[in-house]
Parts: C-alpha cells; sequence; structure tokens
C-alpha cells in the first residue's frame, strides 16, 4: 500500500509538472503567433525550420530604427513627427549561418528618395520607414527585405523585461539632462546594466565639461562609439534572451517587446530570425559604421558619408559580397628596409590584386622582420588574408584611438625579410596613390590616404619608399 501510494504521489507531481509546461508552452505560442491563432503550430516550425517562414531566400535584411521623443516647452515627450535615434542595417545570411550590421550615423547628410536634402534621421518623419528604404535602395544599392521600429522606451522596457544586460564601457559616461528626462551615469569597465541604464548606454553622446572625470578625449563620445554601442546592446539583449532564467518569463517578455515595435514581419518570423541568431553562435553581430567625416555648414553638424567606401561596406556587410570586403580596407604600406622602393613594389603589387593599398613611404627604425596589424577586429580576416599573401605571421591587433576614423585599418611594415622576397619596380615609375575609379569596386580616395612621409634611406638620399 505504502509502495502504491507513494507511485501515485510521483506520477500526480510528474501530471502536475507536465500541465505546467503544457501551459507555458500554450502561452509561449501565442505569445509568439500573436493574433490569428494556430499559434504552437506556427512557432514550433519557426523553431524547427526557420528559413521556412522566409521562402526563397538565403538571406534577408532588415532595417532597424529607433525612434527618439520630442519635447514640448514644459520638457514633455510627444511622439509626433519624431526622428530615428537608431538607424541599422541587419544581414541575416541563413546559409553560414552569420550575422552581420552596419550603422547609419544620425547626422550623415543625405539626398532623400523624395529630393530633400537634410540629415538621414529626417527620412522618417517624412515618409515612414518605406522612404527610408528607398533612400538607402538608391544611394547605396541595399534593398531591406523588413524593417522594424522600436518605439523611444524599447531599450529600457525589454532590458527591464530581461533583467538587465551586460555591456563593457571604453571610458566613464556621465551625463545629466533634467529637460530631456535622460541621466547617464556608467563607470568604465564591464558593466550590468538595469532598463533605463541600458538607454543610456545606447543614447550617450558627450560628457558635459562638468563632469568629465580626466583630460583629454572621452573614448566613448560622439555618433562613432554610439552606433557601435547600440550593435554591443542588440547583441547583449540576444544573449540575456538565451538565458535560462529568462525562459520562465518568456510568454512575459516576449509580449513586452512585441508591444515596443511596429513592423511589417510577422511574429512567428521574428522567432525564426531568433532561431537563427541562436545558431549563429548567440547572437554574435559582425559590424561597422558607414565611414566619412565631420563637417559644419551654416553652424549646423554633418557627418559627410563617403559614399564609395559606404557602399563598398554595404556590398560587402548587407549583401555578402567577399570583393567588396577585400577592397574596403585602406592598407598603409611601410619602408622599414634598408631596400628602396620595397613599400612602392608591394602596394602596386597588392592594389592590382583587389586591395585598397597605397605606398605609405619609410617609417623608422629599420627591422629585419614585418609584421601586420589591424585596428578593428571587423578586419581580422582581410588583415590575415594578407599575412597569408606574404609569407607572413597571423596579423595582430593594435586598436589604437577607437575614435580615430582617419588612419588606415590595415598597416604593413616591411622588414628587411619582405623587402628580398620581392623585386623592387622602376624607381622612375609613378605609382598612384589614388586610383581611377574600377569597374564600381574601387574609386579615386585620395582625401581617405594620409600624407605619404618620406622613406628612410640608410644613405640618407631621397627613396620612394
Amino acid at each position: 500500500m505504502r509502495r502504491k501510494r507513494l507511485l501515485w504521489g510521483i506520477l500526480a507531481v510528474v501530471v502536475i509538472a507536465m500541465c505546467a509546461v503544457g501551459v507555458w508552452v500554450l502561452r509561449v505560442g501565442n505569445a509568439l503567433a500573436g493574433k490569428g491563432g494556430g499559434g504552437f503550430t506556427k512557432v514550433y516550425k519557426a523553431y524547427e525550420d526557420p528559413r521556412s517562414l522566409f521562402p526563397g531566400k538565403n538571406r534577408i535584411t532588415v532595417l532597424v530604427l529607433g525612434k527618439d521623443y520630442n519635447r514640448d516647452r514644459k520638457g514633455m515627450p510627444y511622439t509626433k513627427g519624431s526622428r530615428s535615434d537608431t538607424m541599422m542595417l541587419i544581414s541575416v545570411d541563413f546559409e553560414t549561418p552569420k550575422i552581420t550590421a552596419v550603422s547609419i550615423p544620425r547626422d550623415s547628410k543625405v539626398t532623400a528618395a523624395d529630393g530633400v536634402t537634410d540629415k538621414f534621421n529626417s527620412i522618417i518623419v517624412r515618409g515612414g520607414p518605406p522612404l527610408v528604404e528607398e533612400t538607402i535602395s538608391q544611394h547605396f544599392g541595399v534593398s531591406p527585405d523588413y524593417y522594424v521600429v522600436l518605439k523611444p522606451d524599447a531599450i529600457r522596457s525589454i532590458v527591464t523585461a530581461l533583467g538587465g544586460i551586460d555591456v563593457t564601457a571604453l571610458d566613464d559616461m556621465n551625463y545629466d539632462d533634467s529637460w530631456g528626462q535622460m541621466h547617464v551615469h556608467i563607470p568604465k569597465g564591464p558593466n550590468h546594466l538595469d532598463g533605463p541604464g541600458a538607454e543610456g548606454f545606447v543614447r550617450f553622446r558627450e560628457t558635459k565639461a562638468s563632469e568629465r572625470t580626466h583630460k583629454g578625449p572621452n573614448l566613448e563620445e560622439g555618433d562613432f562609439r554610439r552606433t557601435a554601442r547600440q550593435q554591443e546592446a542588440i547583441h547583449a539583449m540576444v544573449q540575456a534572451a538565451m538565458k535560462p532564467g529568462n525562459l520562465s518569463s518568456a510568454p512575459s517578455i516576449i509580449e513586452t517587446g512585441f508591444k515596443q515595435i511596429e513592423t511589417d514581419m510577422t511574429q512567428p518570423q521574428i522567432l525564426a530570425l531568433s532561431r537563427i541568431f541562436q545558431q549563429a553562435g548567440g547572437g554574435k553581430i559582425e559590424g561597422g559604421s558607414l565611414p566619412g567625416q565631420d563637417s559644419m555648414a551654416g553652424g549646423v553638424y554633418y557627418w559627410i558619408l563617403d559614399e564609395n567606401r559606404s557602399r563598398e561596406m554595404l556590398a560587402w556587410l548587407i549583401n555578402g559580397d567577399p570583393l567588396a570586403g577585400k577592397a574596403l580596407p585602406r592598407v598603409a604600406v611601410y619602408n622599414s628596409s634598408r631596400i628602396g622602393a620595397a613599400a612602392k613594389s608591394i602596394a602596386s603589387m597588392l592594389y592590382a590584386e583587389g586591395y585598397d593599398a597605397f605606398n605609405a613611404g619609410g617609417k623608422p627604425p629599420f627591422a629585419d622582420t614585418s609584421q601586420i596589424t589591424f585596428r578593428t577586429s571587423l578586419f581580422e580576416q582581410q588583415a590575415n588574408d594578407l599575412a597569408a599573401r606574404l609569407g607572413l605571421p597571423q596579423a595582430t591587433k593594435n586598436p589604437g584611438n577607437p575614435l580615430d576614423t582617419w588612419s588606415p585599418e590595415i598597416k604593413i611594415t616591411i622588414g628587411t625579410d619582405l623587402a628580398t622576397k620581392f623585386k623592387p619596380i622602376d624607381n622612375t615609375t609613378e605609382v598612384n596613390t589614388a586610383p581611377p575609379k574600377r569597374s564600381g569596386r574601387r574609386s579615386n580616395r585620395r582625401a581617405s590616404h594620409p600624407t605619404p612621409s618620406p622613406d628612410v634611406n640608410v644613405e640618407s638620399q631621397p627613396s620612394t619608399g
């Protein structure tokens, strides 16, 4: 009798547990499937075969726009006519699988598809996501398949539901704006941020003079770092959503998330994307920001895009063109050997092979061994490809100042070992460091290249590098 009672007790616990799991699965299914019913079936299909929800596609591009608040005279927020605070293209490669992203700086000056020239973040006010998509297509040859618009409180609400995210600040981030209701106080280093903290992390642009913690530039200031932090936050949110502790809260997290977005995707499609993110290594995102330079016009700040390099970046990271990825990074070739014209010879050879390589002149002191360095992880593969091409050890990372957008992405320093392997070109031959446009792939980039320094020569005689 005792054994029977024990057996029935165990069965009762199992049944209760199964019922609880069944209710949870049903709630998750209904939350994900949205209106229209058929929750569990749709969810199961999205999880088991996510590509089936995007028939005929090997890759999709999603335009992500984050709206900001406007403020009235009393500082009260409203969303009518608000600009986009975040603009990002996310490419999902189903074959690899791989996730890549490119951010568009909000102050980028552009002539939109409606003929109006203004900042990129103003386009959504006039024509919503469709006008933004059309403008991107006209300028860069990228046509988004879907869009997702994040409401102003999306980051705060979703991160709160997730229980926080883990990110890293390169410098102390301090900013107080009572009128705009923005208060950011994030110390340098790893941080676990709650909803308000995450919102400040992605919106921060500058530190007020009265709140600076050190002299010199703050490594987190400016749109360049701001767009990088936005991509980091998205990755951190995906990571947080995958934590086992969030599984029991999945229905409420899902419902919170869907309330904070506007999209032309179905909810099962979004679930399918999350599954692909998981298959791609837990939401790891490789990405960058459209290159350009600062400018002031009529007292208004603009980011002037380098449209040629921007097209290459989008062709590579969003459309998956490997040749564009090869041509995108600027490769400076320095001569630290005792052999004249070594940099010129190797730069000319690499340029002919499709790299944006140029002769950067001499770089003392003399060296017997050559080396290749890269500034950001985005170009690690290209740097290692160059190392393999030249028979050198793997490239090493040398980030330098993260706010520096002028320096070349890859540097090759030629020592005696490499210089002796390549026959120098005729010193009377002029090598064009700003080549003419080639088949739409690479273009004149004289302004993008630093001025070559004089080469080093043992006899102190002029050298062409």
